[in-house]
């Protein structure tokens, strides 16, 4: 069985906040890559345990650039896949696909560090008229490609809203938010034998698990951003539509086209942030890494600006459950 394992930083075992989950912080971040690269090995471990014979890994926090796996710590026989090319053949033949130390969509309160895909933008994700976050996009993009995934690890906040969109995930909490920026952390012992049994228990069980439907076209993105000034930079767009200042719509025909202008809108939005990387290259290495740190930590500490309704919303939320082993 080929399974594919995507990592982001923030749902992590052990990391409390946000100073460990970016590069520019030094230290804190440093210390925290050991903890993304032992759940990941965690999760590889179990896998292997319910037959997988190849599995690819995804370090999909910020891209990947800086690195925040160990590629060196990794499981033995394991490979990182770094470059585009590599991921889009992996995943073009995968049985299934496992998501370890995601976080909640941006606008969640009891959601520890909750965004999506970007907290520099402030970014608030609609689709079909339902705000979602990059752990139902990531489902999605493998249930387009064929294969259903089949756990999630992360905060409360993560698993439940995992749930709420499929609600036969597997779901391993490893820590509860205390409010936007920290959050109790369960012991890495007991959250790494988690993700260990809890991956094992979901492969051996993967004909449980169905391929879920992606969005039903065309498909009406709402993309809401913190500043005017984002939107200005995607509005250029062709096929962009203006429904308030922060507020932009987008219909697509299908889910190549959605994820095209998702992806181009996230790019021209970050444009805006040009003067922060050219910043960092004017100045010497430490005032350019303080530059950032303070960016980001505004970015952090700002409360999360009020989100416009959509036309539908989810009411139901599911609690997450861990499955009996």
């Amino acid at each position: 069985m080929r399974v594919m394992i995507v990592s982001d930083f923030e749902g992590i075992s052990g990391v409390r906040t946000f100073r460990q989950v970016i590069k520019e912080f030094g230290r804190p971040f440093e210390k925290a890559r050991i903890l993304i690269t032992e759940d990941v090995n965690a999760a590889i471990r179990g896998l292997k345990a319910a037959g997988a014979t190849e599995i690819g890994v995804v370090d999909g926090h910020r891209w990947g650039n800086p690195p925040n796996i160990i590629d060196e710590k990794i499981e033995a026989g394991i490979t990182v896949l770094r470059e585009k090319s590599a991921r889009d053949n992996f995943i073009k033949s995968c049985d299934a696909q496992v998501l370890v130390g995601f976080h909640a969509m941006a606008g969640t309160k009891d959601g520890f560090l909750s965004h999506t895909s970007s907290s520099i933008l402030g970014l608030a994700l609609g689709l079909n008229g339902q705000y979602v976050g990059e752990t139902a996009w990531c489902v999605w993009k493998g249930a387009y490609t064929g294969f259903p995934t089949i756990m999630v690890t992360g905060d409360a906040a993560v698993v439940r809203e995992a749930k709420s969109f499929f609600p036969e995930i597997k779901g391993v909490t490893v820590k509860t938010a205390l409010s936007r920026t920290s959050a109790k952390c369960l012991p890495l012992e007991k959250t790494r034998r988690m993700i260990e049994d809890v991956a094992t228990y979901a492969l051996k069980n993967l004909s449980q698990f169905k391929v879920p439907e992606t969005p039903e076209p065309p498909i009406e993105m709402d993309l809401v951003f913190a500043s005017p000034s984002f939107a200005n930079s995607v509005a250029i767009m062709p096929g962009y539509r203006r429904k308030g200042d922060r507020w932009l719509s987008y219909t697509a025909k299908n889910w190549p086209e959605l994820n095209e202008a998702f992806s181009m809108a996230l790019r021209l939005a970050l444009s805006q942030l040009v003067n922060l990387q050219e910043n960092r290259s004017r100045v010497g290495s430490e005032q350019g890494n303080r530059y950032v740190r303070e960016f980001v930590c505004h970015a952090w500490e700002s409360e999360f600006p009020p989100l416009p309704e959509l036309k539908t919303c989810r009411e139901k939320q599911i609690q997450p459950k861990q499955p009996k082993l």
